[in-house]
Protein backbone atom coordinates (compact mmCIF):
# COMPACT_ATOMS: atom_id res chain seq x y z
CA UNK A 1 0.00 0.00 0.00
CA UNK A 2 1.62 3.23 -0.77
CA UNK A 3 2.19 6.21 1.23
CA UNK A 4 -0.21 9.41 0.94
CA UNK A 5 1.50 13.20 -0.47
CA UNK A 6 1.42 13.81 3.31
CA UNK A 7 3.25 10.88 4.34
CA UNK A 8 6.03 11.34 1.73
CA UNK A 9 6.35 15.37 3.18
CA UNK A 10 6.67 13.80 6.65
CA UNK A 11 9.14 11.26 5.54
CA UNK A 12 10.90 13.89 3.83
CA UNK A 13 11.41 16.20 5.98
CA UNK A 14 11.85 13.54 9.01
CA UNK A 15 15.09 12.91 6.26
CA UNK A 16 16.21 16.38 6.21
CA UNK A 17 15.85 16.79 10.46
CA UNK A 18 17.26 13.85 11.37
CA UNK A 19 19.10 12.33 8.08
CA UNK A 20 20.76 9.19 10.18
CA UNK A 21 17.09 7.71 11.68
CA UNK A 22 15.19 5.51 10.31
CA UNK A 23 11.45 6.48 8.97
CA UNK A 24 9.49 3.34 9.21
CA UNK A 25 6.17 3.38 5.93
CA UNK A 26 4.72 0.18 7.72
CA UNK A 27 2.97 1.68 10.36
CA UNK A 28 1.29 5.05 10.55
CA UNK A 29 3.54 6.08 13.25
CA UNK A 30 7.46 7.32 13.15
CA UNK A 31 9.25 4.79 14.89
CA UNK A 32 13.26 5.08 15.53
CA UNK A 33 15.83 2.27 16.32
CA UNK A 34 17.90 2.19 19.33
CA UNK A 35 21.20 3.34 18.16
CA UNK A 36 19.06 6.33 16.11
CA UNK A 37 17.77 7.31 19.57
CA UNK A 38 21.23 7.63 21.38
CA UNK A 39 22.27 9.77 18.84
CA UNK A 40 19.55 12.30 19.24
CA UNK A 41 19.89 12.00 22.87
CA UNK A 42 16.40 11.45 23.53
CA UNK A 43 17.18 8.01 25.75
CA UNK A 44 14.49 5.94 25.31
CA UNK A 45 14.35 2.55 23.20
CA UNK A 46 10.90 2.28 21.55
CA UNK A 47 9.33 5.91 21.44
CA UNK A 48 6.30 5.88 19.01
CA UNK A 49 5.14 9.50 17.84
CA UNK A 50 1.38 9.32 16.35
CA UNK A 51 1.41 13.33 16.05
CA UNK A 52 0.21 13.68 12.30
CA UNK A 53 -2.61 10.63 12.79
CA UNK A 54 -4.25 12.10 15.59
CA UNK A 55 -3.74 15.77 14.66
CA UNK A 56 -1.13 16.44 17.08
CA UNK A 57 -1.47 14.32 19.96
CA UNK A 58 1.19 12.52 20.79
CA UNK A 59 1.72 9.21 22.37
CA UNK A 60 4.47 7.53 23.86
CA UNK A 61 5.51 4.16 24.72
CA UNK A 62 8.69 3.82 26.76
CA UNK A 63 10.67 0.85 27.91
CA UNK A 64 13.69 2.13 30.67
CA UNK A 65 13.79 5.91 30.85
CA UNK A 66 11.22 8.98 30.49
CA UNK A 67 11.44 11.44 27.35
CA UNK A 68 11.13 14.95 28.17
CA UNK A 69 8.05 16.25 26.85
CA UNK A 70 9.79 19.53 25.80
CA UNK A 71 11.70 17.67 23.39
CA UNK A 72 9.12 15.77 22.10
CA UNK A 73 7.14 18.91 21.66
CA UNK A 74 10.20 20.45 19.99
CA UNK A 75 10.39 17.50 17.59
CA UNK A 76 6.59 17.66 16.41
CA UNK A 77 7.42 21.42 15.50
CA UNK A 78 10.26 20.79 13.65
CA UNK A 79 8.39 18.01 11.39
CA UNK A 80 5.16 19.62 11.16
CA UNK A 81 6.91 23.24 10.38
CA UNK A 82 10.20 22.35 8.16
CA UNK A 83 10.38 23.24 4.79
CA UNK A 84 10.25 19.97 2.59
CA UNK A 85 14.16 19.80 2.05
CA UNK A 86 15.02 16.71 1.86
CA UNK A 87 17.70 13.88 0.14
CA UNK A 88 14.69 13.32 -2.06
CA UNK A 89 14.70 16.99 -3.86
CA UNK A 90 18.58 16.88 -3.56
CA UNK A 91 17.88 13.32 -5.94
CA UNK A 92 15.33 15.21 -7.97
CA UNK A 93 18.22 17.84 -8.82
CA UNK A 94 21.09 15.59 -9.35
CA UNK A 95 18.87 13.82 -11.65
CA UNK A 96 18.59 16.60 -13.66
CA UNK A 97 20.41 16.55 -17.65
CA UNK A 98 23.65 18.09 -17.21
CA UNK A 99 23.99 18.25 -21.53
CA UNK A 100 27.79 17.94 -22.04
CA UNK A 101 28.55 19.77 -19.27
CA UNK A 102 30.94 17.76 -16.36
CA UNK A 103 31.58 19.04 -12.97
CA UNK A 104 35.46 18.54 -11.62
CA UNK A 105 35.77 18.59 -8.27
CA UNK A 106 39.35 20.11 -7.37
CA UNK A 107 40.60 18.31 -3.65
CA UNK A 108 43.59 19.63 -1.95
CA UNK A 109 45.33 19.62 1.73
CA UNK A 110 45.30 23.04 3.55
CA UNK A 111 48.12 24.41 5.30
CA UNK A 112 47.01 22.67 8.10
CA UNK A 113 48.33 19.37 6.59
CA UNK A 114 45.42 17.97 7.73
CA UNK A 115 42.57 19.06 6.78
CA UNK A 116 41.21 18.82 3.15
CA UNK A 117 39.23 21.61 0.97
CA UNK A 118 37.99 21.46 -2.33
CA UNK A 119 35.91 23.69 -4.73
CA UNK A 120 33.94 22.92 -8.12
CA UNK A 121 34.48 24.17 -11.79
CA UNK A 122 32.55 23.24 -15.19
CA UNK A 123 34.65 21.69 -18.15
CA UNK A 124 32.50 21.51 -21.36
CA UNK A 125 33.32 17.32 -22.06
CA UNK A 126 34.69 14.46 -20.03
CA UNK A 127 38.26 14.98 -19.22
CA UNK A 128 39.76 11.65 -20.38
CA UNK A 129 42.93 11.96 -18.76
CA UNK A 130 44.99 15.06 -16.31
CA UNK A 131 46.40 16.85 -19.46
CA UNK A 132 42.13 17.26 -20.04
CA UNK A 133 42.18 19.52 -16.48
CA UNK A 134 43.59 22.55 -16.29
CA UNK A 135 45.22 24.32 -13.49
CA UNK A 136 43.18 26.18 -11.04
CA UNK A 137 43.46 28.58 -8.36
CA UNK A 138 42.41 29.77 -4.90
CA UNK A 139 42.79 31.99 -2.09
CA UNK A 140 45.15 31.03 -0.14
CA UNK A 141 45.14 33.30 2.50
CA UNK A 142 42.04 31.77 3.89
CA UNK A 143 43.47 28.23 3.91
CA UNK A 144 46.45 29.01 5.86
CA UNK A 145 48.60 28.80 2.56
CA UNK A 146 49.45 32.26 1.46
CA UNK A 147 49.14 35.93 3.10
CA UNK A 148 46.65 38.75 2.10
CA UNK A 149 48.80 40.47 -0.04
CA UNK A 150 49.90 37.73 -2.85
CA UNK A 151 46.80 35.28 -1.91
CA UNK A 152 46.64 33.51 -5.48
CA UNK A 153 47.72 30.34 -5.49
CA UNK A 154 47.62 27.62 -7.85
CA UNK A 155 45.95 23.98 -7.77
CA UNK A 156 48.31 21.19 -9.95
CA UNK A 157 46.02 18.21 -10.59
CA UNK A 158 47.98 15.00 -9.94
CA UNK A 159 45.62 12.43 -9.46
CA UNK A 160 42.15 11.91 -11.81
CA UNK A 161 38.70 9.62 -9.70
CA UNK A 162 35.16 9.31 -10.45
CA UNK A 163 32.91 11.18 -8.46
CA UNK A 164 30.52 8.75 -6.38
CA UNK A 165 28.39 11.78 -4.79
CA UNK A 166 27.43 13.55 -8.29
CA UNK A 167 28.39 10.13 -10.46
CA UNK A 168 29.59 10.25 -14.35
CA UNK A 169 30.82 11.67 -15.98
CA UNK A 170 31.60 13.99 -13.28
CA UNK A 171 34.95 13.81 -11.87
CA UNK A 172 37.40 14.36 -8.63
CA UNK A 173 40.72 15.62 -8.69
CA UNK A 174 43.37 15.65 -6.12
CA UNK A 175 46.03 18.32 -6.43
CA UNK A 176 49.47 19.95 -5.15
CA UNK A 177 49.50 23.50 -3.93
CA UNK A 178 51.78 25.56 -5.43
CA UNK A 179 52.95 29.40 -5.07
CA UNK A 180 52.63 32.02 -8.12
CA UNK A 181 56.99 31.18 -8.29
CA UNK A 182 55.85 27.41 -9.32
CA UNK A 183 57.23 26.15 -5.93
CA UNK A 184 55.40 23.87 -3.82
CA UNK A 185 53.27 25.14 -0.70
CA UNK A 186 54.84 24.27 2.15
CA UNK A 187 51.89 22.21 3.12
CA UNK A 188 52.61 20.35 -0.26
CA UNK A 189 54.26 17.45 1.18
CA UNK A 190 53.80 15.57 -2.18
CA UNK A 191 56.54 17.18 -3.78
CA UNK A 192 59.24 15.93 -1.89
CA UNK A 193 57.14 12.49 -1.51
CA UNK A 194 57.71 12.15 -5.45
CA UNK A 195 61.34 13.59 -5.43
CA UNK A 196 62.10 10.44 -2.99
CA UNK A 197 60.38 7.66 -4.80
CA UNK A 198 61.97 8.74 -8.39
CA UNK A 199 65.08 7.93 -6.07
CA UNK A 200 64.43 4.85 -5.23
CA UNK A 201 62.21 3.80 -8.04
CA UNK A 202 64.94 0.82 -8.98
CA UNK A 203 63.52 -0.67 -5.54
CA UNK A 204 60.17 -0.97 -6.49
CA UNK A 205 58.28 -0.14 -3.12
CA UNK A 206 55.11 -1.28 -2.62
CA UNK A 207 52.78 -0.02 -0.27
CA UNK A 208 49.85 -1.00 2.05
CA UNK A 209 48.02 1.47 4.44
CA UNK A 210 45.32 0.43 7.08
CA UNK A 211 43.26 4.17 8.24
CA UNK A 212 41.57 3.96 11.58
CA UNK A 213 39.52 6.16 12.25
CA UNK A 214 36.55 7.55 15.13
CA UNK A 215 33.27 9.02 14.45
CA UNK A 216 31.71 11.42 16.54
CA UNK A 217 29.00 13.97 17.27
CA UNK A 218 28.76 17.49 16.78
CA UNK A 219 29.21 17.66 20.42
CA UNK A 220 32.80 15.81 20.00
CA UNK A 221 31.38 12.34 21.75
CA UNK A 222 32.17 9.64 20.36
CA UNK A 223 28.92 8.15 17.80
CA UNK A 224 25.72 6.55 19.64
CA UNK A 225 27.45 6.95 23.39
CA UNK A 226 25.64 6.68 25.84
CA UNK A 227 25.06 11.03 26.23
CA UNK A 228 26.33 11.36 29.72
CA UNK A 229 28.62 8.37 29.86
CA UNK A 230 30.50 5.35 28.47
CA UNK A 231 29.56 2.45 26.65
CA UNK A 232 30.52 -1.26 27.35
CA UNK A 233 34.53 -1.67 28.33
CA UNK A 234 36.34 -2.41 25.05
CA UNK A 235 36.40 -5.98 24.47
CA UNK A 236 32.66 -7.12 22.62
CA UNK A 237 33.36 -4.07 19.45
CA UNK A 238 35.72 -5.51 17.39
CA UNK A 239 34.83 -7.05 13.90
CA UNK A 240 31.60 -7.20 15.86
CA UNK A 241 28.17 -7.59 14.64
CA UNK A 242 25.38 -6.53 16.38
CA UNK A 243 23.59 -2.83 17.08
CA UNK A 244 24.38 -2.68 20.34
CA UNK A 245 28.20 -2.74 19.43
CA UNK A 246 28.91 -1.96 15.84
CA UNK A 247 28.07 1.64 15.66
CA UNK A 248 28.20 3.14 12.15
CA UNK A 249 28.10 0.53 9.83
CA UNK A 250 26.21 2.32 7.60
CA UNK A 251 28.90 5.08 7.26
CA UNK A 252 31.37 2.35 6.44
CA UNK A 253 29.44 0.69 4.00
CA UNK A 254 28.96 3.44 2.13
CA UNK A 255 32.43 4.74 1.95
CA UNK A 256 33.43 1.80 0.84
CA UNK A 257 31.31 1.57 -1.94
CA UNK A 258 32.32 5.10 -2.67
CA UNK A 259 36.06 3.94 -2.95
CA UNK A 260 34.85 1.57 -5.44
CA UNK A 261 33.05 3.48 -7.48
CA UNK A 262 36.04 6.16 -7.19
CA UNK A 263 38.40 3.70 -8.37
CA UNK A 264 40.29 3.46 -5.09
CA UNK A 265 41.90 0.50 -4.34
CA UNK A 266 39.93 -0.31 -0.97
CA UNK A 267 41.13 -3.42 0.40
CA UNK A 268 38.58 -3.99 2.68
CA UNK A 269 37.23 -2.95 6.49
CA UNK A 270 36.37 -3.68 9.80
CA UNK A 271 34.78 -2.44 13.13
CA UNK A 272 37.78 -1.43 15.63
CA UNK A 273 38.58 -1.92 19.12
CA UNK A 274 37.18 0.98 20.33
CA UNK A 275 33.50 1.20 19.65
CA UNK A 276 32.46 3.86 16.72
CA UNK A 277 35.90 3.53 15.30
CA UNK A 278 36.72 2.07 12.28
CA UNK A 279 39.50 1.03 9.74
CA UNK A 280 39.63 0.87 6.06
CA UNK A 281 42.62 -0.46 4.19
CA UNK A 282 44.17 1.36 0.76
CA UNK A 283 46.61 -0.80 -1.29
CA UNK A 284 49.09 -2.81 -2.06
CA UNK A 285 50.17 0.62 -4.65
CA UNK A 286 53.56 2.10 -6.11
CA UNK A 287 55.40 4.47 -3.96
CA UNK A 288 53.22 8.05 -4.21
CA UNK A 289 50.06 5.98 -6.02
CA UNK A 290 49.43 4.86 -2.38
CA UNK A 291 49.47 8.04 -1.39
CA UNK A 292 47.14 9.69 -3.43
CA UNK A 293 44.76 6.93 -2.81
CA UNK A 294 44.55 7.29 0.81
CA UNK A 295 43.97 10.80 0.65
CA UNK A 296 41.36 10.42 -1.98
CA UNK A 297 39.89 8.09 0.40
CA UNK A 298 39.76 10.23 3.64
CA UNK A 299 38.14 12.52 1.36
CA UNK A 300 35.44 10.00 0.66
CA UNK A 301 34.98 9.48 4.17
CA UNK A 302 34.65 13.16 5.27
CA UNK A 303 32.23 13.71 2.63
CA UNK A 304 30.01 10.29 3.56
CA UNK A 305 29.68 11.28 7.01
CA UNK A 306 28.51 14.77 5.97
CA UNK A 307 25.74 13.52 4.00
CA UNK A 308 25.41 11.51 7.48
CA UNK A 309 25.09 14.28 9.81
CA UNK A 310 28.24 12.88 11.55
CA UNK A 311 32.17 13.82 11.79
CA UNK A 312 35.15 11.99 11.80
CA UNK A 313 38.23 12.18 13.04
CA UNK A 314 41.91 10.98 12.53
CA UNK A 315 43.06 11.72 15.82
CA UNK A 316 45.62 9.47 17.63
CA UNK A 317 43.58 9.24 21.00
CA UNK A 318 40.56 10.33 20.58
CA UNK A 319 39.27 9.59 24.04
CA UNK A 320 41.06 9.39 27.01
CA UNK A 321 41.37 6.52 29.38
CA UNK A 322 41.37 3.18 28.66
CA UNK A 323 40.12 3.42 25.09
CA UNK A 324 41.97 2.62 22.26
CA UNK A 325 43.82 4.58 19.96
CA UNK A 326 44.10 5.06 16.13
CA UNK A 327 46.66 4.83 13.48
CA UNK A 328 47.40 4.65 10.23
CA UNK A 329 49.47 1.93 10.07
CA UNK A 330 52.12 0.61 7.04
CA UNK A 331 52.62 -2.17 5.25
CA UNK A 332 55.83 -1.99 2.94
CA UNK A 333 57.50 -4.45 0.29
CA UNK A 334 60.55 -4.18 -1.48
CA UNK A 335 60.96 -6.50 -4.93
CA UNK A 336 57.01 -5.49 -6.84
CA UNK A 337 53.66 -6.88 -6.66
CA UNK A 338 54.31 -10.07 -8.31
CA UNK A 339 57.29 -10.74 -6.35
CA UNK A 340 55.13 -9.79 -3.02
CA UNK A 341 52.66 -12.06 -3.85
CA UNK A 342 54.89 -15.08 -3.74
CA UNK A 343 57.86 -13.81 -1.23
CA UNK A 344 58.19 -15.21 2.08
CA UNK A 345 56.97 -13.17 5.26
CA UNK A 346 60.11 -11.46 6.66
CA UNK A 347 60.01 -9.57 3.12
CA UNK A 348 56.89 -7.88 4.49
CA UNK A 349 57.47 -4.93 6.91
CA UNK A 350 54.53 -3.67 8.82
CA UNK A 351 55.19 -0.21 10.46
CA UNK A 352 52.48 -0.28 13.40
CA UNK A 353 52.11 3.05 15.84
CA UNK A 354 51.97 1.85 19.21
CA UNK A 355 48.36 1.87 21.46
CA UNK A 356 48.56 4.70 23.86
CA UNK A 357 48.94 3.55 27.56
CA UNK A 358 46.03 3.75 29.81
CA UNK A 359 44.90 7.27 31.20
CA UNK A 360 47.72 8.74 28.69
CA UNK A 361 46.79 11.06 25.69
CA UNK A 362 49.04 10.27 22.94
CA UNK A 363 52.71 11.13 22.77
CA UNK A 364 53.32 11.86 19.34
CA UNK A 365 51.01 15.75 19.78
CA UNK A 366 48.60 15.82 16.40
CA UNK A 367 46.89 13.64 14.36
CA UNK A 368 48.74 15.23 11.48
CA UNK A 369 52.00 13.77 12.78
CA UNK A 370 50.66 10.10 12.43
CA UNK A 371 48.86 10.56 9.09
CA UNK A 372 50.69 11.76 6.24
CA UNK A 373 51.97 8.90 4.03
Amino acid sequence: MGRSAGQEHRSSVFNCVFPCLSWSPVYPIDRFTASSLQRTGLLCHNLCLQAFKNHGRVSISEERRPVSRRILARFVQLLCTMPSLSVTRRHHYLALSQGDSVQVTYVWIDGTGESLRCKTRTLEQEPKDLEDVPEWNFDGSSTYQAEGCDSDVCLLPVRMFRDPFTCDPNKLVLCEVLHYNRKPAESNRRASCRKVMEDVRDLKLWFGMEQEYTLLGFDGHPYSWPQNGFPRRQGPYYCSVGADRAFGRDIADCHYRACLYAGIKIAGTNAEVMPSQWEFQVGPCEGLELADQLWMARFLLHRVCEDFGVLVTLDPKPMTGDWNGAGCHTNAHRGGRGEAEEAPRPAHRRIRPPRWPRQRTSPHGSSRDLQHP
